[in-house]
């Protein structure tokens, strides 16, 4: 009597099992084919829908291929359709064969590109479960980012190889130095590499930095590097304020703006502060650089909700297989797009004057949101246990 119900116990426990795994298997097919659905979609969408790739990358490469300066004066450049490229050169350079082709063309290579990049940044930091890539490409951020076709997916790759040959002294200075000449935000790695005392990687990373941003702007004969820094000014008067980060929040309500600046500052200058305090730790390097992503994020002058990709590296690091970690990523899709946050912009003859009126009335929600969401992220992906496995550096 007694192995009979020994024997009955086992059965129902493995067809429990059963079921799960059942059940497991059936969740990972729909993930796959949703993410491949999505992938055709945004492959399908792109000559409409990539619009920073447009205005960012293409139409840049398309303007020094045709003998022409890619910056406009900073007094005019709202008469073009659309946002000028505000990007140092490089990526415009590298993009010179893209900018020979026909944008609907160029666009659907681009997409494809990133959706490479995606799966490579993810493979660098040693993750192997394909679910995870299928999760990332639904999420909210990335999708948006692909939608968009955003430069952020190639300088997550970046921080995937900083991280990945962080011992490299040069490599590291490789993967770095090329970020940071795509797009400077990336300048609280720097301060990581010196936290770890990585000081000859840090060295050269500005190095090539240095390097390749004097390069490019030389092959385009330094046209528009005088009006450049006005041009930048005149960009984040009209955007400053858009976003969700920490001094778009503040300037919300009523701050004036070199104190709406010195908050965001002061917000990464207090993420790199813990940064080094863990650093010290066992484990430290991991954990450091979780602070120091959101340093990055934190520091970013505009942070759109899509900037949350700069996350998937930290968040890959700890967690290489998919848990519940990853739905991090999905709380977006409850927040909302960060759309309701853009500013009106007043077209004043061929300037432009950024009102205080914002789209929406769940504005602060979204804010403290994805404010709370950053933070949130950093917290579980700064807290390695010490008996996880470390990624090998190379």
């Amino acid at each position: 009597m007694g192995a009979e119900v020994v024997s009955a116990t086992i059965r129902a426990r493995n067809g429990s099992r059963g079921a799960r795994l059942a059940a497991v298997r059936i969740a990972s097919i729909l993930l796959g084919v949703a993410a491949a659905v999505a992938c055709g979609v945004l492959l399908y969408k792109a000559p409409d829908g990539s619009i920073d790739f447009r205005t960012g990358v293409w139409q840049p490469a398309f303007d020094i291929a045709h003998s022409r300066t890619p910056y406009p004066p900073a007094d005019t450049w709202r008469s073009q359709d659309g946002t000028p490229s505000i990007y140092p050169p490089f990526i415009a350079v590298m993009a010179l064969p893209l900018g020979l082709l026909p944008f609907a063309v160029a666009s659907v290579i681009w997409s494809a590109l990133l959706m490479c990049t995606l799966a490579l940044t993810l493979r660098a930091v040693g993750v192997r479960d394909w679910r995870i890539f299928a999760a990332a490409i639904l999420s909210l951020p990335v999708f948006v980012a692909l939608e968009l076709g955003q430069v952020e997916i190639l300088l997550v790759l970046a921080t995937a190889l900083l991280w990945r040959y962080r011992d490299t002294w040069l490599l590291a200075a490789l993967a770095l130095g090329l970020g940071l000449a795509i797009k400077p935000l990336m300048f609280p790695l720097l301060a990581w590499l010196l936290i770890t005392r990585r000081v000859r990687a840090l060295g050269a990373s500005l190095a090539v930095a240095g390097a390749v941003t004097l390069a490019s702007w030389a092959v385009i004969g330094f046209a528009g590097l005088r009006a450049y820094p006005a041009l930048l000014q005149a960009w984040d008067r009209a955007y400053g304020a858009c976003g969700v980060s920490v001094s778009a929040f503040a300037l919300k309500l009523g701050a004036p703006g070199l104190l709406a600046t010195s908050l965001r500052l002061a917000a990464a200058a207090a993420l790199l502060t813990w940064a080094w305090r863990l650093a010290r730790r066992p484990e430290g390097d991991r954990a450091s650089f979780a602070c120091a992503i959101g340093a990055l994020v934190a520091a970013a002058p505009v942070f759109w909700g899509h900037y949350l990709v700069y996350f998937l590296v930290p968040i890959a690091l700890a967690a290489p297989r998919l848990d519940r970690r990853w739905l991090l990523l999905a709380v977006p899709w409850v927040l909302g797009s960060d759309d309701s946050l853009r500013m009106h912009l007043v077209h004043v003859g061929a300037r432009v004057v950024p009102t205080t009126s914002f789209v929406g009335s769940n504005g602060y929600g979204v804010f403290v949101g994805y404010l709370l969401l950053s933070l949130a992220i950093v917290v579980f992906t700064a807290r390695v246990r010490r008996d996880q496995a470390v990624t090998p550096a190379a």
